[in-house]
């Protein structure tokens, strides 16, 4: 006896690839100021990354960014990229290790939220999008070390210190919405 299937959507959706990555990051980006499943974040932003850091270099890319960064050594680089592929092929793969288990730390998915946005830019040559912008305010207000100092020059002059100040007890959640509803474009 057939099972009767819901009919699905008649919708086709034409995507390029950073469409897909754009819609990945974004995602990675709401999840994460609103506290979402880890597992979700780390998976999307590593996604979104991945295909950015690929057709960034299919650009003539100029900027390093995570897998060929050049704060790694030369004759390290395939350790440092196999090391920070690991969680991801941990989470997306079960064909070498069904019955293991890993540590895993969510700052990593920061990371590639931060690559995936620059590299972004890089291929785009242009402002980053509204999600992108969140993060890195956020980043820079609450991880200064982490922003670039052009970042934190930028919100140096164009924030008065007491709204900084403000912007720094806003719990993430908040701190997205109240961006998001400022950045209405």
């Amino acid at each position: 006896m057939p099972i009767d299937l819901p009919k699905l959507g008649s919708e086709v959706l034409h995507l390029s690839k950073l469409d897909v990555a754009r819609s990945q990051l974004q995602t990675a980006i709401h999840l994460w100021f609103h506290d979402g499943d880890p597992v979700s974040i780390h998976t999307l932003a590593y996604a979104a990354y991945e295909i950015i850091h690929f057709v960034s270099k299919k650009h003539n890319r100029t900027k390093q960014l995570i897998f060929d960064t050049l704060s790694v050594k030369e004759e390290y680089r395939r350790k440092w990229a196999d090391t920070i592929k690991e969680h991801a092929n941990f989470f997306k793969h079960a064909n070498n290790d069904h019955d293991k288990s890993i540590d895993f730390n969510p700052v990593l998915s920061m990371m590639f939220i931060m690559g995936a946005a620059a590299g972004l830019r890089t291929i785009e040559d242009g402002r980053p999008g509204k999600e992108e912008a969140a993060f890195a305010l956020y980043v820079a207000l609450h991880r200064p070390t982490w922003a670039g100092v052009k970042v934190r020059q930028a919100l140096a002059d164009r924030v008065p210190i007491e709204d900084l100040a403000h912007f720094q007890t806003l719990p993430k959640a908040q701190f997205f919405d109240a961006y998001m509803i400022a950045r209405q474009d």
